[in-house]
């Protein structure tokens, strides 16, 4: 049985990034990820000239019927700091995910560039 992977844009794109102000965040619409065997989450934070004095957060909350989400976040992840560079993390969802949604946090005094996407894998 082969595996088909699907990549989609969440927040921002790889050519067009999204801006997030100081203090900000950003949330994506959710996901119906049913049926799906495997989830990858990559999180690309483009700093400026000055290291950030708080590290952005990215959260994601899941739902089991797209209406009730966590509250309490089902994973999360810091984005290391380094100033004029790019900073990616990523992490893995688990096949007992139906939706999701994905929130960064800038907690920094300066605005960040961000593009979150995944990857879906299901059986084809």
């Amino acid at each position: 049985m082969a595996i088909t992977k699907t990549a989609h844009d969440l927040i921002g794109t790889a050519s067009s990034k999204q801006n997030i102000a100081a203090g900000g965040n950003a949330i994506s619409s959710a996901r119906n990820v049913s049926g799906i065997i495997g989830i990858v989450i990559h999180c690309l934070v483009t700093y400026g000239a000055s290291v950030p004095d708080s590290k952005p957060n990215v959260e994601v909350f899941t739902s089991p019927d797209n209406v009730n989400f966590d509250t309490q976040a089902y994973a999360e992840e810091d984005v290391p700091r380094l100033a004029n560079n790019d900073q990616m993390v990523s992490f893995a969802l688990g096949p007992e995910v139906k939706y999701f949604k994905a929130k960064i946090t800038n907690g920094a005094s300066h605005a960040i560039d961000v593009w979150i996407s995944d990857v879906e894998m299901e059986n084809a």
